[in-house]
Formats: structure tokens, C-alpha cells, sequence
């Protein structure tokens, strides 16, 4: 009796590995970095330079205004001995006024950046993803996962995959292709 369940483990065992075998034959898996390609695609770096540009742009104006702020709170410090109350006041309120109008500037334009980063990453998701969807039904692959060379323990990222399987340039190649 021991011997009969030794032998019927042992060709289940046979039969799951083979029909396991079977199984793999039919899959085509590949890997795909979707943040390198949104950097490395012609459009990506576009964006990049865009936002670049914008934030350059932003922090010029902060600076003046900034600069402009130190001055009349260097001017008030300076001149505050001088100054009748009634006028001491204006300029403190005016100087009130203008640090928040400074800060509400800069919380607009740092959720303005971010906004339109966000819209630029999700529109360049979309693109990728039609190019990715493409790929993969020409060449008949059964999965493509998501993955960089994240570090160990990261959710989500794949620990070890070869580089054979790792689409990404392919696809940047694609993409710039289509989105010239």
C-alpha cells in the first residue's frame, strides 16, 4: 500500500510538471519601465523642458517679489522712527498685504506646476499605453508587467526579471516613432 502511493505521488507529481510545461510554452512575458519611458521618449523630455521652463519662470517672479518684500521691510525698519503712526501703519499693512499676496502667489503657482504635471504624466500614460497595447498584440504577448529596477522590498516591484524580457527601449523606440 505504501509503495502504490509513492508511485501515484510520484506521476501526479510527473503530471503537474508537465502540464505546468505546457503551460509556459504558450506564454510570452515581457517588462516594461513605464517612468524611464515617459523621461527617455522625445515627448517626455519635451515635457520635462517645459515644466523646466515654467518653474524657472515661476521662481523669477517669486524672487522679485521676494526681493521687492525685503526691500520695504528693510525701508519700514529703517525709516519707523521718522514715520508718523498713521503712515507707520499703512506701510506695515501694505507690507502685511504684500507678504500674503506673495504667499498666495506661490501656493498657486506650485499647485498650477503640479496640476499640469499631473495632466502631462497622465496624458503621456495614455500614449504609452496605446503604443504598449499595440506591441504587445502584434508580437502575442501574454502579460507585460510594469517594473524597474526598484529596490528590494519596494511593493509592487519586481525582484529579478533578465534583461531579455525588458521591452522599454523598444517601446520608447515605437513611441517616438508615432508621436514625432
Amino acid at each position: 500500500m505504501k509503495k502504490i502511493f509513492v508511485i501515484l505521488l510520484g506521476v501526479l507529481a510527473v503530471a503537474c510538471l508537465s502540464v505546468r510545461a505546457e503551460a509556459a510554452d504558450g506564454l510570452k512575458i515581457g517588462v516594461m519601465d513605464m517612468q524611464q519611458a515617459m523621461n527617455k521618449t522625445n515627448k517626455g523630455k519635451a515635457i520635462v523642458a517645459k515644466m523646466k521652463k515654467k518653474r524657472q519662470k515661476e521662481y523669477g517672479i517669486l524672487q522679485k517679489k521676494n526681493n521687492e518684500l525685503k526691500k520695504m521691510s528693510a525701508e519700514l525698519k529703517q525709516d519707523a522712527f521718522m514715520l508718523d503712526a498713521t503712515t507707520r501703519a499703512a506701510r506695515e499693512d501694505k507690507l502685511r498685504k504684500l507678504t500674503r499676496d506673495l504667499k498666495r502667489y506661490q501656493e498657486d503657482a506650485s499647485s498650477e506646476l503640479i496640476e499640469l504635471q499631473k495632466m502631462s504624466a497622465e496624458a503621456m500614460y495614455r500614449d504609452l499605453s496605446k503604443v504598449l497595447n499595440e506591441y504587445a498584440a502584434k508580437e502575442g504577448y501574454t502579460v507585460i508587467f510594469e517594473g524597474g529596477r526598484q529596490a528590494p522590498g519596494v511593493p509592487g516591484s519586481i525582484v529579478y526579471y533578465d534583461d531579455t524580457v525588458d521591452i522599454t527601449d523598444k517601446i520608447i523606440e515605437l513611441f517616438n516613432k508615432k508621436f514625432q
